[in-house]
């Protein structure tokens, strides 16, 4: 019988190993050795082959994401029975340039086909209704994270929000500091270890505003101050950098959020953007 292997559990396991303790490693190896015979070990099973202590399982558990060992368990099981048909191949310098492509488009799919797997469904409903009931939402993106929050900026002042966008440490942390507690800050950060940022953003948190996060380590500093994070997950082709593959999910979870307001917000959203692309016609060069 063909061994069953781990993707989605394999790379949150890669994404948080530098922030691992020992106990962490240990379990980390049981896990991705035989994850099959895991999910059917009680707790004091795998404490003794891990050789490590129930409270050390219990906050490993939380490090990857989940509340209880039974959680962590079904996640195992759904990711050992995803056929895992897309495999990981990386650039050569041997390849053509239809090849690149291929790969190129392969590994950005798998990448969405992760985040799929990763979504809960109380934590998308409760985004959606943070930013439903918002009286301001600030979009925040620093570098190559710009991009990702001026398209979310631009999606949502169209659905009549007042928003902003801000892409300066100095900017946000005014924003941050005149902020009220039924504001909400929608940031996008790959590492989330932008110490700037996130002092910025802490102070938004402690004047009770809701912090929303688009990123990829859920051990970062931001998915500290963050209420809710979604996750992307990737991993970087030797000519192709991390958080380049990462941009293609981050902009996928901007789109599940907008589309989801425009279809639980209860308003006219469609005649809304019927006048917006009217009043647009009368500019030049102006496309929809």
């Amino acid at each position: 019988m063909e061994k069953r292997t781990l993707d989605l559990i394999q790379k949150k396991i890669d994404s948080l190993e530098p922030s691992f303790t020992n106990s962490d490693k240990k379990i980390a190896q049981q896990v991705l050795k035989n994850p099959e015979e895991f999910v059917k070990q009680r707790t004091t099973e795998i404490s003794e082959v891990a050789g490590t202590s129930v409270a050390g399982i219990t906050r490993f558990v939380k490090k990857m994401g989940y509340d209880k060992l039974t959680d962590f368990k079904l996640a195992i099981t759904r990711d050992l029975e995803v056929d895992h048909s897309i495999p990981y191949e990386d650039i050569t310098a041997n390849d053509s340039a239809l090849t690149l492509s291929r790969k190129v488009i392969t590994h950005n799919a798998q990448g969405l086909m992760d985040i799929e797997d990763n979504l809960k469904e109380e934590e998308l409903k409760e985004c959606i209704r943070l930013i439903t009931n918002a009286t301001k939402i600030s979009f925040v993106g620093l570098g190559g994270s710009i991009s990702v929050a001026q398209d979310a900026y631009l999606k949502f002042m169209r659905m009549g929000k007042n928003v902003e966008l801000l892409t300066d440490v100095h900017l946000l942390t005014i924003s941050a500091s005149v902020s009220q507690p039924d504001q909400v800050i929608l940031v996008v950060s790959h590492e989330g270890a932008n110490t700037e940022l996130n002092a910025a953003l802490k102070i938004a948190s402690e004047n009770g505003v809701k912090i929303l996060a688009i990123t990829q380590f859920s051990m970062s500093p931001l998915a500290k101050i963050a209420d809710i994070c979604l996750y992307t997950f990737s991993k970087g082709f030797s000519y192709k950098p991390e958080p380049l593959i990462s941009r293609v999910s981050e902009y996928t979870l901007v789109d599940i959020l907008y589309v989801a307001f425009c279809m639980y917000s209860g308003k006219n959203i469609k005649n809304q953007l019927k006048v917006i692309s009217e009043n647009l016609k009368q500019f030049k060069n102006y496309e929809a």
